[in-house]
């Protein structure tokens, strides 16, 4: 044997020695395993991020199982448990997140946060849209809601007449009467051509509630102006989608002026 082949044949050994003792392993962290998940309810939104701001991109029937990939905080929920816990999941193909208030998780050990260097998408920006101008239609629109008392919760949707769907809240709701082309938020509804207007010039057809920054979740609230309904002009009617959620319903209701939800009025001007 050459002299060369000696060395590399002897450096080979020492190598094979070292390893086996344990003096070369590489420090490679385990990969953390996928826990299982089931969906509480029926129409869960998957999103592109963990809140109802995010776009939807799928939905996941009741009782499906899920492996859950890990989990990142976002906005809170109110639904078969309360959380502000949004986990990772991929669905028919699509990977995005669910809120873990309607998914259940039996045994989370295991589950970590996602990583924080994951970009996120931001919000989708409404665009401005053509909803209908005439409150008969409006109104019509909106009873098709409240004919069947559609329940309240702000993570599933219902389809109008058209077959398109609109989120099952107070924003949803009148996003579904004004044929808007997708559920605007209380914070978003400004920019879609409604224009702030004095409770003096309400009149049926406006919308009334709290609307802008600052006014995400429970936070704000927004109905349909049906006419006073006294002469002092401190009782009015509402079509409107309320909560709680989970309990609350698609109705005509009769509110006070003193309500704390009742800040601004708005008019659609286009």
């Amino acid at each position: 044997m050459s002299s060369t082949l000696h060395r590399r044949f002897l450096s080979g050994l020492g190598v094979a020695a070292l390893a086996s003792a344990g003096a070369v392993a590489l420090s490679i962290p385990a990969a953390q395993a996928d826990v299982s998940g089931f969906s509480t309810e029926g129409d869960l939104s998957i999103r592109t991020g963990p809140g109802t701001s995010y776009q939807e991109i799928g939905t996941i029937s009741k009782d499906v199982q899920l492996n859950v990939q890990c989990q990142r905080q976002g906005q809170a929920i109110q639904g078969t448990y309360a959380s502000n816990w949004w986990a990772k999941v991929t669905y028919q193909g699509k990977t995005g997140y669910v809120t873990r208030a309607f998914v259940r998780i039996p045994d989370a050990k295991g589950l970590g946060a996602c990583p924080e260097n994951t970009p996120l998408p931001s919000p989708p920006q409404p665009k401005p849209s053509n909803p209908v101008s005439s409150y008969e239609k409006v109104k019509a629109r909106a009873n098709d809601w409240i004919s069947v008392g559609l329940l309240y919760n702000w993570d599933l949707y219902h389809p109008d007449r058209n077959g398109v769907k609109y989120r099952r809240d107070c924003s949803g709701f009148v996003s579904m009467a004004f044929d808007l082309k997708t559920s605007a938020s209380t914070v978003t509804l400004p920019n879609y051509g409604f224009k702030k207007i004095n409770f003096s010039e309400l009149r049926p057809g406006d919308i009334v509630g709290n609307f802008g920054p600052g006014t995400e979740g429970a936070n704000g609230h927004v109905a349909i102006f049906d006419g006073w309904a006294n002469s002092a002009h401190t009782r009015f009617n509402t079509l409107e989608m309320h909560g709680p959620q989970m309990k609350g319903k698609a109705e005509r209701s009769t509110r006070g002026t003193d309500e704390f939800w009742v800040k601004s009025a708005m008019r659609y001007t286009k």
